[in-house]
């Protein structure tokens, strides 16, 4: 069927990617009359501000809710985790960072006491990554005391172990918080300045600035603000046309495409390491 676009729903209004009517035009291989339903139950959740439908590079639907517009920036909550995966594939790229093998005791010695943090000398950016550091989570139960604590770096590292390293997936906003922390160290910018630098000029989007934790460093896992234009813009890096938009950016750090990736799935394959072979596909595809 066709997918044509209609009058939007009630209580939501239609823009295009400049706040102008979007064009009429058909676009072929969406049910109109479904995509018409999904709209329709949008306008009416009361915590939803927007909604966009993408394909093959063309927004088909582009709806906004309760007053919010295109320029309305939404708190992209654990979304923010992915970003800061792209941040470290882009660290590694550019030599800032060893690689997904490389230990991340030395960037912690004022917090680990040794022997009794032996464990944790073992830990890896990559078992980070994947949140199998084996760290007892800050989130869930955890979460509120970890926010409230004089030094989310500390507290975070301090946990104890309850797996081996590279073990069972234990998610924690904590372990995202630690990668920031690495960002910094390794870089010699704050995050937001590497990200700045890095992903959103080369991008074309802005990027805010967003929390930061009570040592300064700037939030890890959440928080971070964007429209839904600039988080689409990240997320084409991981469709189909990934690597084109790489080219067409002039960037040129694969790596980063295929960290990101990592992350985003290997949490919820059982916790098992089977994507190191991708991130070696992707370092060895000529930009």
């Amino acid at each position: 069927p066709v997918c044509a676009r209609r009058p939007p729903p009630p209580g939501a209004e239609r823009r295009g990617d400049a706040g102008l009517e979007v064009d009429p035009t058909p676009t072929t291989g969406l049910d109109s009359a479904l995509l018409g339903r999904a709209e329709a139950r949008a306008a009416a959740l009361p915590r939803l501000y927007s909604l966009l439908v993408w394909r093959q590079g063309e927004i088909l639907t582009e709806l906004y809710f309760h007053g919010r517009s295109p320029e309305t920036p939404a708190n992209i909550k654990s979304a923010s985790k992915n970003v800061i995966a792209t941040l470290v594939g882009i660290a590694i790229e550019e030599g800032d960072l060893e690689g997904v093998d490389q230990p991340i005791a030395p960037f912690f010695s004022e917090y680990l006491r040794m022997p009794q943090d032996s464990a944790k000398s073992r830990i890896t950016l990559g078992n980070l990554l994947s949140m199998q550091a084996g760290l007892e989570s800050t989130s869930g139960r955890n979460y509120g005391e970890w926010v409230s604590s004089p030094d989310w770096v500390r507290y975070a590292i301090s946990r104890p172990m309850v797996e081996e390293p590279g073990g069972l997936m234990q998610y924690s906003t904590g372990t995202s918080h630690l990668l920031s922390y690495i960002i910094t160290r390794a870089t010699g910018r704050s995050t937001l300045q590497y990200a700045r630098e890095k992903l959103a000029e080369p991008l074309g989007i802005e990027l805010r600035s967003w929390t930061r934790g009570p040592e300064g460093i700037y939030f890890g896992g959440n928080e971070m603000r964007m429209t839904p234009h600039q988080l689409l813009r990240f997320g084409e890096l991981f469709m189909a046309g990934g690597l084109a938009v790489l080219r067409a950016c002039g960037l040129s750090w694969p790596a980063g495409f295929a960290l990101a990736l990592i992350y985003t799935f290997l949490p919820y394959h059982a916790g098992r390491v089977f994507s190191h072979t991708m991130l070696a596909h992707y370092q060895t595809v000529p930009l």
